[in-house]
């Protein structure tokens, strides 16, 4: 009886890990890699954020311990792993992005983060906008408010305007809080394009697989109105039927809908994704190429990992995303490289700015303090540093740029999920427009609560985003 005991242990620890699917392993298990100077990155289910630089100390019945480069321990449980990848290629330091604790000085901007909500919802109350965000935050911190946020957008969401309903639905769904379906439903046979686009959204946040019906339809028509959207929903929502139409929208000439069958696929990955995408890339050229390429490598496929270092580094118009995608990876020629990149002259704005930012983050993260200054430029920018060619002369619009930049800097900041960035966001949190203010609180608050950044990451489609809905 003891021995059967025991193996029926053995048996739920080895399916555990053994239903991990593990990419460039050559075959090996993860109690292969355990102890070994093998660096992996982990890639997590729901959001498909990434962490990279990371060795297997112990393999458990139910998650893995790790280390990062510079000793910092973390763990993961394997019902939050979608797949693991062995990294290869020189590696880049990396510090851990968020286990361990805040530290004191975390804690600080943490506590104005809260303190500048309670500011925003003063000076702006009559802003529905402003006021949602801001109960979205306060619900989620779990705070003595929390209650008073929720029952604010629950009061929100049950009134008599969809438009209202669909955006209070959005922030409970942020908040962690329920939404209700049929207001989603009422959405999507909404005739107001606008609002049936928001209700197609709010489908794919809370992904229920109900409305899979409704989007194999939508996904057919061609406008990137609805079409964007649905396709994003369909890779959150996670029903593998969507596939053929996503591979159909990666060819599209508007850029709007192909990003989002990116993002869609990247979502729904696995070998079905990467060997129609690398079918598919046999007869594209040009920016189509790479974005198929982008898809593949974001799926950690070992050809086109080779493929994004040998050619799309030798493309002038794809090296700057090559380089910063390699980088992001851990990859230590591609960080020595976008250094380099950072370093030549550009025009501020929205383009070269959320770039920057990106660019910024994955520097920090490979252990280059300078970076840190970059990412100061951004918060601390002006509309007169703005320039947009041909419209230079527009002074709402390279405000809006300028703001446009320092919510995208927090949402990089957020997507990392790296706590070293904490001390950062004390800028942006004192910011006077609350636009960036209450992204700079979105982005502690992700710091802060994992949970939180899961969501946050459904809602910003891509990083660099300009903004979290």
């Amino acid at each position: 009886m003891f021995s059967r005991a025991i193996g029926c242990i053995a048996l739920c620890v080895l399916s555990a890990h053994a239903q991990v699917s593990i990419l460039n392993g050559g075959g090996k298990r993860l109690s292969d890699l355990a102890g070994t100077d093998t660096y992996i990155t982990v890639v997590l289910k729901e959001s498909n954020a990434r962490d990279t630089n990371l060795r297997i100390k112990e393999v458990l019945a139910d998650r893995m311990t790790v280390e990062s480069p510079n000793g910092e321990p973390g763990a993961y449980l394997f019902d939050q792993i979608r797949e693991v990848r062995v990294q290869l290629g020189k590696v880049a330091p990396r510090r851990a992005s968020s286990s361990g604790v805040l530290t004191g000085s975390d804690l600080d901007v943490a506590a104005r983060a809260d303190a500048r909500v309670f500011e925003v919802l003063g000076e702006h109350a009559s802003n529905q906008s402003y006021r949602m965000q801001a109960a979205a935050l306060l619900a989620a911190s779990a705070g003595p408010n929390a209650a008073m946020a929720v029952k604010d957008l629950n009061d929100l969401a049950d009134s008599n305007d969809l438009p209202t309903q669909l955006e209070a639905g959005l922030y409970l769904y942020l908040a962690g809080q329920p939404v209700d379906p049929k207001i989603v439903g009422r959405g999507i046979s909404s005739g107001n394009r606008a609002v049936r686009a928001s209700a197609i959204r709010l489908a794919g946040f809370i992904g229920d697989p109900a409305f899979s019906n409704d989007l194999v339809i939508i996904l057919k028509d061609p406008s990137p109105d609805t079409f964007t959207p649905a396709a994003r929903a369909a890779g959150q929502i996670g029903d593998r039927k969507f596939i053929p139409d996503l591979l159909r929208g990666l060819t599209a000439l508007n850029d709007e809908k192909a990003e989002a069958c990116v993002d869609a696929l990247t979502r729904l990955g696995g070998p079905e994704v990467i060997g129609s995408v690398k079918d598919l890339m046999k007869d594209s050229k040009g920016s189509q190429w790479f974005r198929m390429l982008r898809v593949r490598f974001a799926l950690g496929d070992e050809e086109a990992i080779r493929l994004m270092k040998e050619q799309a580094l030798t493309e002038p118009s794809f090296r700057p995303e090559a380089l910063l995608l390699l980088a992001e990876q851990g990859d230590w020629d591609a960080s020595v490289g976008l250094r380099e990149q950072l370093a030549k002259s550009y025009d501020a704005n929205i383009e070269t700015l959320a770039y920057r930012a990106r660019a910024a983050a994955a520097l920090i993260l490979a252990d280059h303090p300078p970076a840190k200054s970059i990412m100061q430029e951004i918060f601390s920018i002006t509309p007169e540093t703005i320039y947009i060619m041909g419209k230079n002369d527009k002074k709402e619009l390279k405000e809006a740029h300028a703001i446009q930049a320092q919510v995208a800097a927090c949402m990089v900041i957020a997507r990392s999920g790296a706590r070293q960035l904490m001390p950062m966001l004390a800028i942006p949190i004192g910011n006077l427009n609350p636009k960036v203010a209450l992204a700079a609180c979105q982005a502690a608050l992700s710091l802060a609560n994992p949970e939180y950044r899961e969501r946050l990451m459904k809602i910003i489609p891509a990083a660099g985003d300009v903004a979290a809905k």
